[in-house]
């Protein structure tokens, strides 16, 4: 809490430290923690329930950790970055466009914030940051243990200000049986069922797991039909596992298509296979600033083996204008893990960690903003926070990029080279702003021969940009504002199942009957009003 203590002047002195240049000042980005990775599913649960219910309220902010909150104009360094917050009544566009969260131009402190334990900032969480948000003015401080308790003490902890002070709102088991505790400030409560953590809306009366993302997106899977699983079934057979070969044709699909017309290399026959004292590359692999020595084919590559089994995988940075991708990031991102989720073998991860690709360089490493893969160790390689190729077994089959100004061009020039090389069988560019960055809003390439070839692009019954992912058996779409994804199999949009859409529709609906509700006690009350007046003048 050193920004805080350093700042305070005398009352009534001049502050005559040296302001720094504000107005050209480029926010750095949070550095995950390195067990980030801990934190990942009940931060985009929560964060997603939270973004959908204050989705229509403009006054609000929800952030989940991609910019900083400053809150010493005199001191650059005086900044923090909790997992969660939400504040009211804030130039909520200039904030994001601002990619950071500066106290006094916005006259007050967040009204709300959280965070989630790991090993690494479970003692932070519970002193110094909580004294800091204390002296801040933060009106409530939740603090949510993944592990059950064994982090913070307790599962749950919310806490409210009061005279400076944190004070503990009381925790108590629900109708279910679960560990909740009521915000004041959201008018929600928390809860904990020994597994996972939820929002339940007293006004709706409704358990807001149960809306968004993951839950509906697994519960229509479960609902999906004998013949439809089967038909899905069928199609995931002709995916064959990783053995360095031609994948099969590819069901028929639109005439023209360059699958029917184009041999294809399905998984690229590289380095992901071979022995741990043997490198087979016929060219360098390289990223902008870290050349790979070229090692000649069937030769022994003798450079220094890193100490992998002893190795701490350190989280990717994000870029400097997160805030841009941050919603398409979480659309994606949580339709392909509702999707996939069943399946023990697919590994869909966002962010949270690198994929190596050199067994003999550190350095040779890449963050994409989503990556599907199959047949692979998930459960393994989540532990292990980093995607090695070579422990794999395999590139991920699938990796998607979403432009930002900051990463456009390398996410068109030497990601995209590296993938190739890689052997990643698809890649996919989304770009929010239409083309500006990349050129056209939605670009999807797979590979041929080592050489990335583009998928057609066409425009579907709704009028929409569309193009189909083979590895995926899907298709991604763009309506001009927004990303969505099309299952050919069930003929539904799945960004009309999972996460946020639902959530949506479902708020809304709650929303209106809650204040068709209100409205309608608020009319009674007038007519008992007007009743009683009328009795009393008789």
């Amino acid at each position: 809490m050193t920004g805080a203590n350093t700042s305070a002047t005398a009352s009534g002195a001049a502050n005559a430290r040296q302001m720094p240049d504000w107005d050209n000042f480029i926010p750095p980005e949070p550095e995950p923690p390195e067990d980030g990775l801990a934190q990942e599913e009940p931060h985009l649960r929560l964060r997603i329930i939270l973004l959908a219910h204050y989705h229509d309220c403009p006054d609000a902010l929800v952030s989940g950790g991609k910019g900083y909150y400053f809150y010493d104009r005199c001191d650059i360094n005086a900044k923090f970055a909790p997992n969660l917050t939400i504040a009211f009544g804030d130039d909520v566009e200039r904030i994001r466009a601002r990619n950071a969260y500066m106290i006094w131009e916005v006259g007050k402190p967040p009204d709300f914030a959280m965070e989630i334990a790991t090993p690494s900032a479970a003692d932070a969480d519970n002193g110094i940051k909580r004294e800091l948000y204390a002296e801040l003015g933060i009106g409530e401080y939740w603090r949510l243990d993944p592990t059950g308790g064994d982090l913070y003490g307790e599962p749950l902890i919310g806490e409210y200000l009061l005279n400076g002070k944190y004070r503990r709102y009381p925790t108590y088991r629900d109708d279910k049986g679960r560990i909740a505790s009521r915000s004041m400030a959201l008018n929600m409560g928390f809860y904990w069922d020994g597994m996972e953590f939820g929002i339940n809306d007293p006004v709706t009366g409704a358990d807001k797991r149960d809306l968004p993302e993951y839950d509906r997106a697994l519960a229509d899977a479960n609902r999906t039909t004998e013949a439809e699983r089967q038909a899905r079934l069928a199609i995931e057979a002709e995916i064959p596992p990783y053995q360095g070969r031609k994948r099969p044709p590819p069901p028929p699909i639109a005439a023209g298509h360059p699958a029917l017309t184009a041999p294809r290399l399905w998984y690229h026959t590289h380095q992901a296979h071979i022995p741990a004292h043997t490198a087979i590359r016929e060219r360098t692999m390289t990223t902008a600033k870290t050349p790979t020595p070229t090692i000649a084919r069937g030769a022994t590559d003798t450079r220094q083996m890193p100490d992998w089994d002893n190795f701490i995988p350190p989280i990717p940075e994000p870029p400097e204008d997160a805030m841009l991708q941050e919603l398409p990031i979480l659309r994606v991102f949580g339709i392909l893990e509702g999707h996939f989720r069943a399946r023990p073998d697919a590994l869909v991860f966002s962010g949270g960690g690198f994929i190596y690709y050199d067994r003999y360089d550190m350095n040779a490493k890449l963050a994409p903003d989503c990556a599907i893969a199959f047949g692979v160790n998930a459960a393994r390689i989540r532990a292990r926070r980093a995607y090695m190729v070579w422990e794999a077994g395999k590139p991920p089959d699938v990796t998607i990029e979403v432009a930002s100004p900051s990463t456009a061009v390398r996410d068109t020039g030497v990601k995209r080279e590296i993938y190739a090389e890689m052997g990643v069988g698809e890649y996919w560019r989304l770009d929010p702003t239409g083309g500006d960055l990349y050129g056209a809003p939605l670009v999807g390439e797979y590979l041929v021969d080592g050489e990335y070839m583009r998928y057609p692009t066409h425009r579907d019954a709704k009028g929409r940009l569309a193009s189909r992912s083979e590895a995926l058996n899907m298709d991604f779409y763009w309506d001009g504002a927004v990303f969505g994804i099309h299952d050919p199999v069930t003929g539904e949009d799945k960004r009309d199942i999972p996460e946020y859409d639902r959530a949506l529709e479902s708020e809304r609906q709650a929303r209106q009957a809650a204040q068709q509700a209100q409205e309608a006690a608020e009319a009674e009350i007038r007519r008992l009003r007007e009743e009683n007046e009328r009795l009393r003048r008789q």
